[in-house]
């Protein structure tokens, strides 16, 4: 397996730190002969880090070097980052290798990764979800995949007996405004410690003087720096991801920062960091941290290189085993697909809505899915008022609500049509992330201001609690395709716990539990943080994220049981797609499936598939078994309950459309 990277910055940043990094464990993980790595390079100085680790390197200053380079390796993978070069020179050469594009960004510029086009990039590896959610929001039909950025360990660990012994404060990385330095030197005065600027300038900071500032150049080992802070601070507004956080909190160096989204998703604050709304607060933090006010604990989320290496090999793999995966694969009959988040209304869609559009970012599946099931047209956030003003549909129905979402709904009104709000989470998802709090209240407010006309949600709890508070709110259930039809199991005892690895999901807890049935297979899509699954000795088998509809439904009805035991679920596809293919759930309590008073055998369906157990893996695997070995006579029973659910909750949606004007 021959693979070529191209580095197409022309300096280091944390873009070219990850793929060092990457480079480096991968060198680790692939044995002599199983791959053949090089690199080319736009900027000589650029190269020299990937010359040190022993793997061929070649520079390239045009689309026609690397079009030579191409055609002389002749890589079955080509794995690039933010490079208008590479796809003209793909576009050049005589052969087709798989192509990789790493996005970075979540915001444009100049030649950023939107700016040319996606025809020859068969997978985004997006670092964040917010990476992710940019670039789907410009290339809707891209498949992709999220591998956080890693920190080499061997390099970035808690250099203890190190901290200086007075307070001094720092940031490296690259010393330029769009990184928040201006506003950080500002701030300076107001710091009760140094502060220390470490990093190339790209911004010429280091020709002026500055209250309580000290600018340094750029160094190999900022990890010394790291050591010697009583905190690092960062003042940057946008971040797709934030290897200078990460490296930190690596060495155990607490960190204040702006919220700026890639990394703060995977921090919870006043835990692993202290992540400000304003710059007051950002100085508040910064003097709680060096006064000893505030116990953060630093190491307790990781970002390993050698994870983030593996996640990548494993990809590579599946890479060579799809002879094209930029064309979804199809079987028993069905058309061939986008992946599972394609929008497309269900085979019954609801029409008294009168041709909706449905707006909500496509990453968010389980709220696309749900718009599919009452709007024949979708756009995203970004494309909304464009598409607003072309369909001038009855009704916008937006999945959830953003601060910036308003215009959307200005645009919605000018047009006349009328904005419904949706929610698809409980309160329960503000404590894992503080941005949904922020929502919340935001969509709460705009519909007493009357840019939203009517709000909505399947979480009957909240439609309740809302409209006793004056905010009239409407419980509008979700509709899933009933189409699925069950499908050949796998052979053998093959459990999964598939979707997303939220920490809300419980996914550690559930894996601990079907490690305790003997015999079982593991099926994962997605889970962090597997240190403790590790150290257990329970394997997993992972399957990417990127599956077609018909592969994905094949893998969730070849189980012989799902789990879907998650500290929160509003409607839970996982579960209704399992029982239409009468294929065993167990789950929380808490899912509404389970709850629903209709279908008949309801009762039996809420004691086989519900456990109140969601933190104890023992009883949670005792649950499995009793599943396990009743699982062939109550499949046809779990069909006809979700079929009936369904066709309740179509009738409850038709009924609150007809109320609305």
């Amino acid at each position: 397996m021959k693979i070529l990277f191209h580095v197409g910055a022309h300096f280091i940043g944390g873009a070219e730190r990850q793929m060092q990094y990457l480079l480096k464990y991968l060198l680790e993980i692939f044995e002599e002969g199983e791959w053949a790595p090089v690199v080319t390079y736009e900027k000589k100085e650029v190269g020299e880090i990937f010359q040190a680790l022993g793997i061929p390197s070649f520079h390239v200053g045009s689309k026609k070097d690397l079009s030579k380079n191409l055609e002389r390796v002749r890589p079955d993978i080509v794995q690039f980052y933010t490079s208008p070069m590479v796809h003209r020179a793909l576009t050049q050469i005589s052969f087709r290798p798989k192509v990789i594009e790493v996005i970075h960004n979540k915001n444009q510029f100049n030649g950023d990764s939107t700016s040319y086009p996606k025809d020859k990039t068969d997978i985004a590896v997006c670092v964040s979800h917010d990476a992710e959610k940019f670039i789907l929001s410009h290339c809707n039909k891209l498949r992709t995949v999220v591998i956080k950025n890693g920190v080499d360990s061997a390099s970035f660990w808690p250099h203890y007996n190190c901290r200086s012994k007075t307070p001094v404060i720092g940031f490296t990385g690259r010393l330029c405004p769009d990184k928040g330095i201006a506003r950080l030197i500002e701030l300076a005065p107001q710091f009760h410690a140094p502060l220390e600027l470490v990093g190339q300038d790209f911004a010429n900071y280091r020709a002026y003087q500055y209250p309580n500032v000290t600018i340094f150049p750029r160094v190999e080992h900022p990890e010394h720096y790291y050591s010697k802070w009583w905190a690092t601070v960062s003042a940057s507004p946008h971040e797709s991801f934030g290897m200078t956080i990460a490296e930190s909190l690596a060495c155990n160096t607490p960190v204040a920062m702006l919220d700026c989204g890639g990394i703060t998703r995977y921090l919870t604050h006043k835990k692993h960091a202290l992540i400000a709304r304003t710059e007051r607060e950002l100085v508040g933090y910064v003097n709680q941290i060096i006064a000893g006010e505030v116990k953060l604990d630093p190491l307790g989320v990781t970002f390993s290189a050698k994870k983030m290496a593996e996640e990548y090999a494993s990809l590579y793999q599946d890479l060579m085993q799809v002879k094209n995966i930029s064309k979804p694969l199809a079987n028993k009959g069905q058309a061939a697909s986008d992946t599972a988040t394609l929008f497309r209304p269900i085979s019954k869609p609801i029409d008294i809505l009168g041709g909706a559009l449905g707006v909500t970012p496509r990453a968010w599946y389980g709220v696309v899915r749900s718009l599919a099931g009452y709007c024949s047209q979708y756009a995203e956030p970004s494309t909304a008022v464009a598409s607003i003003k072309r369909l001038r549909p009855k009704f916008v129905v937006l999945g959830c609500y953003q601060a910036d979402w308003r215009p959307i709904c200005e645009a919605a009104h000018e047009v006349g049509s009328l904005v419904v709000a949706t929610w698809h989470a409980s309160y329960i998802l503000n404590e894992f992330h503080a941005i949904n709090r922020t929502w919340m209240g935001q969509m709460l407010q705009d519909y007493k201001m009357g840019f939203i006309d009517y709000l909505a949600t399947p979480h009957k709890g909240l439609a309740e609690s809302w409209t006793s508070y004056g905010y009239e709110t409407s419980y509008f259930p979700n509709i899933v395709e009933d189409t699925l039809t069950p499908v050949k199991k796998l052979p053998g005892i093959n459990i999964g716990i598939l979707g997303s690895g939220q920490n809300w999901k419980n996914m550690e807890c559930q894996i601990v539990a079907a490690g305790m049935i003997k015999g079982a297979k593991i099926h994962v899509q997605e889970v962090a943080g597997l240190e403790v699954i590790d150290r257990l000795g329970i394997n997993v088998i992972t399957h990417p994220k990127t599956l077609t509809d018909t592969e994905y439904y094949d893998l969730l009805g070849g189980m012989t049981v799902n789990l879907c035991v998650s500290l929160s679920e509003v409607y839970s596809y996982l579960t209704a797609e399992s029982f239409l293919m009468e294929t065993p759930v167990i789950t929380s309590s808490i899912t509404p499936i389970l709850r629903s008073g209709v279908g008949s055998g309801t009762n039996l369906v809420e004691s086989f598939c519900g456990t109140p157990y969601f933190e104890d893996p023992v009883a949670i695997a005792n649950k499995i078994k009793a599943v396990i070995a009743e699982k062939d006579k109550i499949g046809p029973r779990l069909r006809e309950h979700m079929r009936a659910v369904n066709e309740e909750n179509r009738f409850v949606c038709e009924q609150v459309i007809r109320n609305w004007k």
